[in-house]
């Protein structure tokens, strides 16, 4: 008996029309993994059904809300048969016998499983479980995730990882960089110790795996897979960089140097000044001179650095020595929460004066809480008294920095512009992945490569089961294909993926299938939404003594040219919105391919450099070789997330183009190899099956006909729970080896074919 259950009510059904499924899983001319149970069928507008559809669909005569989606069950003697979704489709009527039916379609777990995320963005998934704060700590503790580590090693077991990558700078008006810049050598670049990038610099990933597991968790569902449990996947990352260019990954706010001429006096005590500012977060109060706390949490107040040229009292000239004194405080608390006293020495002359930070770590903070600074020249026996004034054109200098560390939600930084399901897309897209549900458990998906999937499960003898009544066709499959296929990734807005879209006019690793046969026509895109993940040595390294020749990173940014208050021009490395990035950790590298190549480069936290000569590289290679290893760069058995090896940006031959496998060669090329070749064909007849066949069998699963070994494309309307002769799509498995003490027909299997295309070629559309 067949029954529907649509929210713990039993529709009525017409006994002589009862529901039919189609089971497919995917459709061989798109390559997109469809839902395989699909079906539409009429059910009678009887008073059970009509008080049921009333509530659930807002029926009202004629009228009805086709969006509406309600959980159902098709049960078959009982037992559970699919799980999906039901909506109302139209509505019947019989003006001779003014009888009513309501047209349903039954939408299966995959449609089922999509519905439920909707177009919920990536940037909704909840991490709070890896909330952390911003530290040096956490920073290299994520460095020690796999492959530096285990696979449960690193920051919340390899969840959250901070590379390193060059996301252009930030520049005052004299088209000077703030922060130290990513470079070897040079004014500002990171291998200097004064020239340190602070914590903030640095921006996490997320484990691809890590927001797979939210996404199903978020849409009810749960997944078996022996690929997603990998040690290949488990180190694949996506860039949490938001959605613009301004990268703020804790509220955090700088202020930078303005020139101002104050009049101490030997009792006066005066807020600091400043009139310019790169303020992430506004919440600089210029008219106040105060910083607004934005919200409660703990913060690191980087504290106050002057810098005064003057004489301490060019009215009384000769040595003098003199004490200033910094404070820091919250408005409407007289007491300061951190003072710093510094003793200056003058000789009479025109001095350089460098006052060390005021600062606080890990301090509480509430929301609307303002924080200034004072300077005070206190007294000092050398005065006589007097007051200080400063001597025409002398300076101030004042530096002010916040750091925000709240337990961080890493999910914030994911694209509110992408959504969770196009995420799965594409991940099941990269990897040429297959998605069925599980029979055991609908609410469980399979997810596998095509190429493991296919052919992987028991191998079933149909021969008996054909009916030869009805006529049996042979199609050949490469015929329903296209001429040209494209594979490729979105083009990205940073320099790197700009000019190689000016140069070979295509975004990078990008591949042009040309099947060479002249009775193909059309074209068709096989796309993602993930951005190239280009990388290539930082500015200013060379195999030669300069070295850093092993300091491989992304560099999202644009370099351009301006002119500073002088008319001099420099170059600014202006950051760009990063799109959706995915990459490889690769591990900590050597900045040199040689240990006379190494440099250190310096992190800074709070007032204290770091140096390092590792540094933590993700890339669109699998593996680096590095010279602790047998081999440096690219090895025959690397995988690059490009759809072709390319020549890259990287110099000196470490990822070497006759090296490695793409993407495509890895996961698509037997796929498209096979609906391709002249000998393939899409088998269709009819078999005669029953309950049982259909719940012995599975995607998976190799069919054995007459002489010939296929994989199931598609069945078509099957009436539950009778013994019926059904229309059967199969695909021919021209490359298969049965299993020992299969089924083994004479021709074709795996180690008697040729890899070749048979005619068929690849390569660039020069």
């Amino acid at each position: 008996m067949i029954q529907i259950e649509i929210e713990g009510v039993f529709l009525d059904l017409y006994d002589l029309d009862p529901p039919k499924l189609t089971l497919s899983i995917e459709d061989i001319l798109t390559t997109q993994t469809t839902t395989p149970y699909t079906k539409e069928f009429r059910v009678p507008a009887s008073n059970n059904n009509t008080e049921l559809f009333k509530d659930l669909f807002e029926v009202n005569g004629y009228d009805f809300d086709v969006s509406q989606e309600r959980p159902a069950t098709i049960l078959y003697n009982g037992q559970e048969f699919v799980r999906g979704e039901i909506r109302i489709n139209n509505i019947y009527k019989n003006h001779r016998t003014n009888k009513f039916d309501y047209g349903l379609i039954f939408i299966g777990a995959i449609r089922d499983f999509s519905n439920n995320l909707g177009e919920t963005p990536l940037c909704d998934l909840d991490f709070s479980d890896c909330g952390h704060a911003l530290t040096k700590a956490n920073i290299e503790t994520s460095w020690n995730a796999y492959p530096e580590g285990g696979l449960n090693d690193g920051l919340f077991n390899g969840c959250v990882l901070y590379p390193l990558v060059d996301f252009g700078n930030t520049y005052d008006s004299n088209i000077d960089p703030i922060e130290g810049v990513i470079q070897n050598g040079g004014t500002y670049g990171f291998t200097s110790s004064s020239n340190a990038i602070e914590l903030t610099y640095f921006r996490p990933c997320v484990r691809a795996k890590d927001i797979i597991d939210k996404i199903f968790a978020n849409a009810g569902y749960t997944y078996t897979s022996n690929f997603l449990e990998t040690s290949l996947f488990r180190h694949l990352y996506v860039g949490a960089w938001g959605d613009d260019n301004e990268f703020e990954l804790n509220p955090s706010f700088y202020a930078y140097p303005n020139t101002i001429e104050p009049i101490y006096t030997s009792t006066g005590e005066f807020v600091v000044n400043i009139d310019e500012a790169t303020n992430n977060t506004n919440d600089w109060n210029f008219i106040t001179n105060r910083y607004v706390v934005p919200q409660t949490g703990v913060y690191d107040i980087f504290g106050l650095i002057l810098t005064n040229n003057f004489w301490i009292d060019p009215q009384d000239p000769g040595p003098k020595s003199v004490e200033w004194t910094t404070r820091l405080y919250i408005a409407g608390n007289p007491t300061p929460i951190a003072t710093n006293v510094q003793t200056i020495e003058s000789d009479g002359n025109a001095s350089t004066i460098g006052i060390t930070n005021v600062s606080v770590n890990d301090y509480s903070f509430t929301a609307g809480e303002e924080l200034y600074i004072t300077l005070e020249a206190t007294n000092s026996s050398d005065w006589g008294g007097s007051d200080l004034l400063p001597s025409y054109g002398s300076s101030l200098q004042t530096k002010f920095g916040v750091r925000f560390e709240p337990s961080y939600n890493v999910g914030a930084g994911l694209s509110c512009e992408y959504s969770q399901i196009q995420f799965i897309r594409d991940i099941l897209t990269k990897f040429r992945l297959v998605m069925v549900p599980d029979k055991f458990d609908p609410l469980n998906l399979i997810i596998e490569p095509w190429k493991d999937y296919i052919g992987s499960g028991q191998v079933l003898d149909w021969t008996e089961k054909l009916d030869l009544n009805k006529d049996i066709q042979l199609k050949a499959l490469f015929l329903e294909q296209k001429s040209e296929i494209d594979f490729l990734d979105k083009e990205g807005k940073d320099f790197l993926n700009a000019e190689n879209v000016n140069a070979f006019d295509e975004v990078y690793g990008t591949l042009k299938v040309r099947p060479n046969n002249k009775l193909l026509e059309g074209d068709r895109e096989i796309k993602t939404e993930f951005v190239p993940a280009i990388v290539r040595q930082i500015d200013g390294s060379f195999e030669g003594t300069a070295g850093m020749d092993n300091t491989i990173i992304p560099q999202i940014y644009n370099p351009e040219v301006e002119q500073d208050t002088s008319g001099t021009a420099k170059l600014k490395k202006s950051p760009v919105v990063p799109g959706v990035r995915l990459f490889w950790y690769d591990g900590l590298k050597h900045t040199g391919t040689l240990a006379s190549r190494d440099r250190a480069w310096y992190m800074k936290d709070t007032s204290t450099n770091y140096s390092f000569t590792k540094f933590p590289m993700i890339s669109q290679f699998n593996e680096w070789g590095d010279r602790d290893d047998s081999w440096q760069g690219v090895d025959t058995q690397t995988i690059d997330l490009c759809w072709q090896r390319e020549n890259t940006f990287i110099r000196f031959d470490l990822a070497n183009v006759n090296l490695g496998l793409s993407v495509y060669d890895v996961y698509w090329s037997d796929y498209i190899e096979l609906i391709y070749d002249k000998s393939s064909r899409r088998y269709t007849g009819y078999f005669i099956l029953s309950a049982e066949d259909l719940n012995d069998f599975n995607f998976d699963d190799v069919i054995f006909v007459q002489d010939t070994y296929f994989y199931v494309e598609k069945i078509y309307d099957i009436v539950i729970g009778d013994k019926t002769s059904v229309k059967v799509d199969l695909i021919k498995l021209i490359n298969y080896t049965p299993p020992q003490g299969g089924y083994i027909p004479p021709g074709n299997i795996w180690n008697e074919v040729s890899d070749t295309w048979n005619g068929t070629t690849f390569g660039w559309d020069d």
